[in-house]
């Protein structure tokens, strides 16, 4: 006795589409191709015998990955997948996107490497100023001219007294 065995394969997206162009490969547990075809975005029904199989995709359609194959066993009218009972004898096979290599991203030339070098030793390599080291000349001014004016002070108040 057969089991009619349903293949979908969508797409890893929001709105999970079935996906056309796939090529996909059935083959028994022995290796024997059952059935090879070219996805068109409806599900695909096959009659199969009891035993395992493995739906491998050979091809992806452009923009997704290849899936990673699933083996199946069909018992008794059911399809088992890793023990678990398929809902609706229907083995589901996702594709996700491809991921977009970055382009604008370059390798720098040996060109580039010494216009850095040159950039990066024209720089001035002194340290800010943050008043550490400030100078004391005009400090030192003040306190010269402050201590003149006290002491001709102090100077005349004696001439006063005397």
């Amino acid at each position: 006795e057969k089991t009619k065995v349903k293949f979908s394969k969508k797409a890893l997206t929001a709105n999970g589409e079935e996906l056309k162009g796939a090529t996909i490969k059935l083959t028994k547990e022995n290796g024997t191709v059952i059935k090879e075809w070219v996805t068109d975005g409806k599900l695909t029904e096959f009659e199969l015998e009891d035993g395992s199989y493995t739906f491998t995709e050979i091809s992806a359609p452009d923009k997704y990955q290849v899936a990673t194959a699933i083996t199946f066993e069909v018992k008794a009218g059911k399809v088992l997948v890793t023990g678990t009972e398929v809902k609706g004898n229907t083995i589901v096979m996702v594709d996700k996107l491809k991921k977009t290599p970055i382009t604008h991203l370059s390798t720098p030339t040996t060109q580039n490497i010494e216009k850095m070098r040159a950039l990066n030793t024209s720089i001035n390599n002194t340290l800010p100023k943050t008043g550490a080291g400030a100078s004391l000349s005009p400090y030192g001014i003040f306190m010269g001219l402050l201590g003149t004016l006290l002491i001709t002070i102090e100077l005349r108040k004696r001439r006063k007294e005397n």
